[in-house]
């Protein structure tokens, strides 16, 4: 996902639910002072329908996966 601008602080970083051990970040892994592109990966999914979210500059996106 590509995040263009900053947050209120100057900077933007992200966020995700604790619980969402499927959905990985992988970079930027820290704070960023420019736009510039959020990476991240989803784990092979065997089971039941999942989502998880995503939170950047107060912003919610939602990362949905079918079940198998």
């Amino acid at each position: 996902m590509t995040v263009t601008g900053y947050g209120v602080s100057g900077t933007w970083f992200w966020d995700k639910d604790a619980s969402a051990a499927w959905l990985t970040v992988t970079s930027p892994l820290t704070p960023q002072t420019a736009s510039g592109t959020l990476n991240y990966n989803v784990a092979a999914n065997g089971g039941v329908a999942r989502s998880a979210n995503i939170y950047v500059n107060g912003k919610t996106f939602t990362v949905n996966q079918a079940g198998s």
